[in-house]
């Protein structure tokens, strides 16, 4: 409480939260006597007893994600990469109609070397070292009013950014999957995991929660290529496919009962349509030809019948319409996320795929996010409706269905 009858002395002090500063004059208490270091208000004690002349300000509060009691303490952290081209972007002030507005950086480390942008809209941020520097925003108390920087109704609030250099991993990193050798898909070459040596690993079970990610250069993709699996975990519980999406394949017989390949996949007679384009006539599965569904990659076998001859054009197409353009795909035990895909533009790109179980009002739901170079795609459904089990392969000294298997029906010469 004031007392009138009294004069104060009041010492301001800067710092970075958390940090011990000192003061000009002794620390004082209410009273107005000095205070010690043994706690003793007006008298030295022992030998090594003496003033408080430091102060320890306040750490910033845990609810920050940037808060490092003890350490270098901060409201954020802002993560750098030495390569500006590799920076992602960062504002200050993302929405002009809030109750908050930037009004200035007065204080930052020369360390950070920090830049602020504010005839930018959003206000643009960068520091190109590692430090600390001080932002300083005015707001409304009323969240429904938008703020402009009139101090005479805004309260002020400061934040503290602690930058920190973050090195990339790069795709030809050692810490990479893979290392600093690239795999060449090829469907000739049935790749995928297998146990070497006295090795005692038999299978692969990621769960029910696990994210996996890779780098893939595809741009040799052309137009006419079928499908190619990427990966697939035992019994394809999950895949990842890139697809032309293509819808019809024209052969013409060589044999009256030819076998032919499809460059797109189906699983039963009924999803694909038969004909005969030089007769005009329509194949039956049940008398005119065998199907065998296969992904990627199905086919079928004519048969010697007086509706096909040596010469005819057989054309086989999905029956249901398929996607304009080229996409990549996740499956998981039915969930089905699909990104378009385009050779344009970069090499290399970056995939994520995070899957994991949620609830939702006590219902368990299992959620699939894609990512491509950052960019997410979503679909989730009810655990108990998704189809299989666990995306668990067996590792054994051969490949087969059951296994871990990359680039089934990749060509890397087309």
């Amino acid at each position: 409480q004031n007392d009138p009858s009294k004069s104060y002395k009041i010492e301001i002090v800067a710092g970075y939260p958390d940090s011990t500063v000192d003061l000009a004059s002794e620390r004082e208490n209410p009273d107005g006597s000095r205070q010690t270091t043994a706690g003793s208000d007006t008298v030295l004690g022992t030998a090594d007893d003496q003033y408080v002349t430091t102060t320890t300000l306040d750490p910033v509060s845990i609810d920050f994600p940037g808060t490092a009691p003890g350490g270098i303490d901060a409201h954020y952290r802002y993560l750098y990469d030495p390569n500006p081209q590799r920076q992602a972007p960062t504002k200050l002030d993302l929405f002009a109609a809030d109750q908050w507005h930037f009004k200035e950086m007065p204080f930052t480390d020369r360390t950070t070397n920090a830049l602020v942008d504010t005839a930018t809209t959003g206000t643009p941020f960068r520091a190109q070292g590692e430090g600390r520097c001080v932002l300083l925003y005015s707001y409304r108390p009323n969240p429904d009013e938008i703020a402009d920087g009139n101090e005479a109704e805004e309260n002020l609030a400061v934040r503290v950014i602690r930058s920190e250099q973050k090195a990339p991993i790069l795709p030809d990193n050692q810490k990479m999957v893979l290392g600093r050798k690239g795999l060449l898909l090829d469907g000739s070459r049935n790749l995928g995991v297998i146990r070497r040596g006295a090795a005692t690993t038999t299978s692969i079970n990621p769960g029910n929660n696990f994210v996996l990610d890779f780098w893939m250069n595809a741009s040799g993709l052309q137009t006419d290529d079928g499908e190619v699996t990427i990966l697939a975990t035992g019994n394809d519980h999950l895949k990842v496919t890139l697809d032309n999406n293509l819808a019809l394949t024209e052969t013409t017989l060589t044999s009256e009962s030819q076998t032919i390949t499809t460059p797109f996949s189906f699983s039963s007679a009924g999803e694909i349509r038969v004909s005969n384009l030089t007769t005009g006539a329509v194949l039956d599965s049940a008398s005119d030809y065998n199907a065998v569904p296969g992904s990627p990659a199905g086919s079928l076998t004519v048969v010697d019948t007086n509706l096909t001859s040596v010469g005819d054009t057989i054309r086989i197409e999905t029956v249901t319409p398929r996607a304009p353009a080229p996409t990549i795909s996740v499956t998981y035990r039915g969930i089905k996320v699909s990104h378009d895909f385009s050779t344009r533009g970069s090499d290399w790109r970056h995939y994520i795929i995070h899957i994991f179980e949620d609830r939702f009002i006590g219902t368990s739901l299992t959620i699939v996010d894609f990512y491509v170079d950052g960019i997410r795609q979503e679909q989730g459904a009810l655990s108990s409706a998704l189809s299989g089990s666990t995306a668990t392969s067996t590792v054994g000294q051969t490949i087969n269905q059951s296994s871990l298997r990359f680039g089934v029906g990749a060509d890397p010469d087309s």
